[in-house]
């Protein structure tokens, strides 16, 4: 709970979305909204079928890069942890998210955070 983690080549299972984010947490609303609207998921997971219980297929072989990445913020968002890691978290993310998802972060994240960008990462 102490600190959070953000790489960028985190790993998915082969489980629902949900379950994906919550890793064996238990399940609280205000923490997944909180998650969910920070990592920008919302679009995302209604988009889904099965919406938060749809299955992502191993390492998430279903989903794009960009999600990919945003269900790893949300999962280091979820436990509301003091320090924040990321290490270029926004790879597969389009810049105009990126920057958005940053913004958020810094504005709505009341803890302390460290990220690590990289030109690629960026789009320069």
């Amino acid at each position: 709970k102490i600190i959070g983690y953000v790489g960028q080549n985190g790993y998915i299972y082969s489980r629902s979305l949900l379950d994906n984010i919550l890793l064996g947490r238990k399940f609280e609303l205000e923490k997944w909204d909180r998650a969910i609207d920070l990592s920008q998921m919302r679009n995302i997971i209604n988009y889904l079928p099965n919406k938060e219980n749809h299955l992502i297929g191993e390492n998430g072989h279903q989903i794009s890069g960009g999600e990919r990445q945003r269900i790893l913020i949300a999962r280091a968002l979820y436990h509301e942890p003091t320090w924040l890691f990321m290490d270029e978290p926004f790879i597969g993310i389009d810049i105009e998210n990126q920057k958005s998802i940053e913004i958020l972060i810094a504005l709505r994240y009341d803890k302390s955070s460290i990220t690590t960008l990289s030109t690629r990462t960026r789009g320069s």
